[in-house]
């Protein structure tokens, strides 16, 4: 599982450093090293390769009469791209995805369980703040999930 928090930049190409404690984890993990690179919340999310092939299979059972599914799936798929990290250790973020996340220059990547998060460190901070703001309320509704 991935889990904490890295600063790093974005160079001139549009590559950025993955986390060394991450790479590890995909190589030994996953076996492979390549990263599928989607965008929601405003950031960039990539998961290891075998983590997105189940994501895949479980969208395709989602119904398609349902307006929201499709919806879902045509912006979620079609921001999809792959990234393989090279010997630097590094992934290459399309540009449509980094014009979404906002990805500029200084960057704070997560760890969040099965997949990285990519975000400008302005949105990451903002983001941030708004959760801790809002953590008591978004403690009590995660809760009755059973989580804690």
């Amino acid at each position: 599982m991935f889990r904490g928090r890295y600063g790093f930049t974005v160079d001139s190409k549009g590559r950025v450093s993955i986390p060394s404690r991450f790479r590890e984890q995909i190589k030994n993990d996953y076996a492979s090293n390549i990263l599928v690179l989607t965008s929601l919340d405003q950031a960039v999310f990539a998961y290891p390769d075998p983590v997105w092939r189940k994501i895949e299979e479980k969208a395709k059972t989602l119904p398609l009469a349902n307006k929201q599914a499709r919806q879902f799936l045509r912006l979620f798929f079609s921001g999809a791209s792959e990234s393989q990290i090279d010997s630097h250790g590094r992934i290459t973020v399309a540009p449509f995805l980094m014009e979404y996340a906002g990805l500029k220059r200084d960057v704070v990547i997560i760890g969040n369980l099965d997949h990285i998060e990519i975000w400008d460190k302005k949105r990451w901070e903002d983001a941030k703040k708004q959760i801790e703001e809002d953590q008591d309320l978004i403690t009590e509704s995660i809760s009755k999930l059973g989580i804690f």
